[in-house]
């Protein structure tokens, strides 16, 4: 599908969301979320406003500590927790606590949403990756960023 065909079928909007949409459901350079498709992103965004707004934090200057409290939000909406009013850590709990009363199962770790330290790098990570592709993130460091440098390469902390 062209750009003009998929900005007629997704809207302008939400095609200026594509790279944090590309960047924080993981891509080359950003990790990936268990069970976080482009698909299901894409699909959550479009129909919320909400995500949307949280969104578009990722595309303009913004504080760290507003990407790490948007990024979490964003992680809260899609693993179905309360919005505003549970954080990854509880909402972790709470997955964790409702898969150990069914007792049926085995808890699979890497099914729970992740912590509110692991999304807080992920977030940050996404943000300067964005930032890149979008052309503004030139005059960020990216060892205030969720990646540290050494011997001239840069990996993720």
């Amino acid at each position: 599908m062209g750009y003009q065909k998929t900005k007629k079928h997704l809207g302008e909007a939400i095609c200026r969301l594509l790279p944090f949409i590309h960047a924080f459901s993981g891509c080359d350079t950003t990790s990936r979320v268990f069970g976080l498709g482009k698909g299901a992103l894409l699909k959550k965004v479009k129909s919320s406003a909400y995500l949307q707004d949280q969104s578009q934090l990722f595309l303009q200057k913004s504080s760290k500590d507003q990407v790490v409290k948007a990024g979490e939000e964003v992680l809260v909406d899609l693993y179905s927790g309360v919005q505003s009013v549970e954080g990854l850590d509880l909402l972790r709990y709470r997955k964790f606590a409702s898969k150990v009363v069914v007792g049926n199962v085995f808890v699979q770790v890497h099914t729970l949403p992740p912590t509110s330290d692991a999304a807080k790098l992920h977030s940050m990570r996404t943000f300067y990756q964005t930032q890149i592709w979008i052309g503004e993130g030139h005059d960020l460091d990216p060892n205030q960023w969720g990646w540290y440098t050494s011997e001239n390469k840069t990996y993720a902390c």
